[in-house]
């Protein structure tokens, strides 16, 4: 009972910051073991926007602007996520490259 929202303003901000940790999360565990961790959370970011798009044009309430800014910011996140997994966890064992010999 001790945290309480008393405005609109306090409700959409925790739910705006509730959205970007699962995004960090996310993304963070995509990038998580492989070396290229920007790349897999990109493709989370585009993962997201794209729910995020196909709920938000479905609204009555559309606004370009704040929509623009959430896929800016999705994009961001996506992919700082992505490189913040892959330098917490690299990967493990390397990948060797086999060479092909001509005789």
């Amino acid at each position: 009972g001790t945290l309480t929202l008393s405005t609109h303003f306090q409700a959409k901000l925790v739910s705006w910051e509730i959205a970007g940790l699962t995004m960090l999360l996310g993304a963070a565990f995509a990038g998580a073991t492989t070396g290229n961790g920007a790349k897999q959370g990109l493709c989370v970011a585009i993962g997201g926007t794209l729910l995020y798009l196909g709920y938000q044009v479905t609204s009555p309430r559309f606004d370009l602007e704040a929509c623009l800014f959430a896929v800016l910011s999705m994009f961001a996140v996506g992919i700082a996520g992505g490189w913040f997994g892959c330098q917490l966890f690299p990967p493990v064992v390397k990948r060797r490259r086999h060479r092909i010999v001509d005789l």
